[in-house]
């Protein structure tokens, strides 16, 4: 299966070479283009994809940026950070590697949701109880 990631040609048997922080194996040499770093190999082979996400997943970490995401409930953004963390934000990686990222909660609510009330969008995108702005309203019930 394809990881639309960037791997680094080096062993992957034994213990890899401390450079070697994505080992994918040596490369074949059939034809495979090789590039000096995860973020040119990203820029030339996964255009699709946001660079930051890209190289992130290549080397095994999180960008720690903020991004919609359609299959969870309610109106926030989420963070692109390890959910087994301590950040009440941390929703994992997006799932659509084509996500736009945001470098705040407040950036992707405004561009996302931005029929949505910004200040709760804010604090549930970032893991806050939202109380309320106390001003008032008709209750219609």
């Amino acid at each position: 299966s394809i990881d639309n990631k960037c791997v680094q040609d080096c062993d992957t048997v034994g213990t890899p070479s401390a450079a070697c922080v994505s080992p994918g194996g040596v490369a074949d040499g059939n034809g495979e283009t090789l590039f000096d770093t995860a973020a040119l190999c990203c820029a030339k082979k996964f255009s699709f994809m946001d660079g930051d996400l890209c190289e992130a997943r290549s080397v095994g970490n999180y960008t720690n940026l903020y991004y919609m995401d359609y299959t969870t409930e309610g109106d926030k953004c989420t963070k692109d950070c390890d959910p087994a963390s301590a950040d009440p934000a941390c929703g994992g990686s997006p799932g659509d590697l084509s996500v736009k990222l945001f470098a705040d909660a407040t950036s992707c609510c405004s561009e996302k949701l931005g029929w949505a009330d910004q200040a709760q969008c804010v604090a549930e995108s970032n893991g806050v109880a939202y109380n309320g702005t106390e001003s008032y309203y008709i209750d219609w019930s």
